[in-house]
């Protein structure tokens, strides 16, 4: 509004070119905004102004604020009211205009000045920013020029002109999908806020981007490429809008990871990689998980599927409708065999059971067994008299989940009271439980055949 800024409209750039205030004002479709923008002087410029050729010279004093202002910031069309401009120094004390530059201008031709008068005219409906601008610096104050009411003829009786005062622009989401659509609304209002209904060649609906095309004869919007777009309506030079974005449609999902099989318990995190038509990657995009059977795999809403049991299952990523899966596999957990050491240990517990007498944890190792002639032979023996065994030999253990089977050789001598010497052998055939890691002799069996 002054020349203190000079504004380059393509490259959006506001440069100072000298000391003092200015408005820049933005208008798009009736609507405005604007910005106050003070240029400072610099050392160079206050030096000249501090050592001018006239000391004697005395400077008027210079203008802090500008203040602008009317009765009514709404005026009926063909109106006219005055308006007022004062100046003030630092201190706030007022100036006098007299031997100043006062201008006054309107963003718009809703509203005349008539700087000779003092008096503003409205002149069309719609709305306008007032300026004053004195030596460098601005005030403003906006005004709206609503529709005038023309009185009825007497003979016939003329319907009376209703003027709108606002218009309401919807639509049932503010984002969409290329190629998607969606319905859009107007509604207008009188000054009283009751529903106004003009003909619908007053009624004007634009876009402002390729990103969105209107079909005003069905009120139909259509998503085009991604970006964004200010649907606009306008109805006697009154104005709403709404701004939509159109994002890029999911075209493809893919299960990335999982592709080493599972046990049960463990746990693999996935990841879904969205993409559009263009196989241009879409982050953030929402993603829904699920399993085809949980009673194999589970999986939580971040993609981390947990193994339940043995089987296998699809995962599903569904992102915009559009799904894309993967299938994994859970084996049976592995129980590693008893090695040869572990199977040595319990084979030498057993013996301890023999030399130390222990019938009663022999026989609870033995179970249903204990019946067997082999089984009461090797009891009545270790009972008689001076008993030892020892284990001859081992077998490798053959392995069947958390249970094992095992064979080993028991050598055997023992006197009995009357001084018999006897030696025996014969092979038991053992079971190991695997529990908390280890394996454990669970129960015994004389193998047939033996002599003890």
């Amino acid at each position: 509004t002054t020349p203190s800024v000079g504004i380059e409209a393509a490259g959006r750039r506001v440069t100072a070119l000298a000391s003092g205030s200015a408005y820049v004002v933005a208008s798009v479709g009736g609507f405005f905004d604007s910005v106050q923008v003070v240029v400072l002087a610099t050392s160079t410029q206050a030096s000249a102004v501090a050592g001018g050729s006239d000391p004697s010279a005395t400077a008027p004093p210079p203008i802090a604020s500008v203040s602008v202002t009317v009765s009514d910031a709404t005026m009926s069309q063909g109106s006219r009211q005055p308006y007022q401009v004062a100046i003030f120094d630092a201190q706030g004390s007022q100036l006098t205009t007299a031997g100043r530059t006062v201008s006054v201008q309107s963003t718009s031709t809703s509203v005349v000045v008539d700087d000779a008068n003092g008096m503003l005219l409205a002149s069309l409906p719609g709305s306008a920013l007032l300026i004053a601008t004195a030596g460098g610096v601005s005030d403003s104050v906006q005004l709206v020029v609503v529709a005038a009411v023309d009185a009825p003829a007497s003979d016939p009786p003329a319907e009376e002109a209703t003027s709108i005062a606002s218009v309401s622009l919807s639509v049932t989401s503010g984002t969409m999908a290329e190629g998607s659509s969606q319905q859009y609304a107007v509604a207008m209002f009188d000054a009283q806020g009751n529903p106004v209904s003009p003909p619908t060649s007053l009624i004007r609906v634009e876009a402002t981007s390729a990103s969105i095309s209107v079909d005003t004869a069905s009120r139909l919007l259509t998503a085009g490429a991604p970006g964004d777009a200010y649907l606009v309506a306008t109805v006697d030079d009154v104005v709403d809008s709404v701004q939509i974005v159109v994002v890029a449609s999911v075209a493809s999902v893919a299960v990335l990871g999982g592709g080493t099989p599972l046990t049960p318990n463990s746990s693999v995190a996935l990841q879904a990689e969205v993409r559009d038509a263009r196989q241009e990657l879409l982050p953030g995009r929402p993603v829904v998980w699920s399993s085809s059977s949980s009673a194999v795999l589970s999986v939580d809403q971040s993609g981390r599927v947990t193994a339940v049991a043995p089987g296998s299952a699809e995962i599903v990523a569904n992102s915009g409708g559009v799904e894309g899966r993967t299938t994994l596999v859970v084996e049976a957990a592995t129980v590693p065999a008893p090695t040869p050491a572990e199977v040595v240990s319990e084979a030498g517990r057993f013996v301890t059971l023999l030399n130390d007498g222990s019938t009663a944890d022999l026989e609870a190792l033995f179970g249903a067994s204990v019946a067997s002639a082999e089984t009461q032979t090797l009891l009545e023996n270790m009972a008689r008299g001076d008993f030892n065994a020892e284990v001859a030999s081992t077998e490798a253990a053959t392995s069947g989940g958390d249970q094992a089977t095992v064979r080993f050789t028991v050598n055997i001598a023992y006197r009995s009271p009357f001084g018999t010497s006897r030696t025996g052998s014969g092979d038991i055939i053992a079971t190991l439980t695997r529990a908390s890691g280890e394996w454990r002799l669970l129960s015994c069996v004389v193998a047939p055949g033996a002599e003890f």
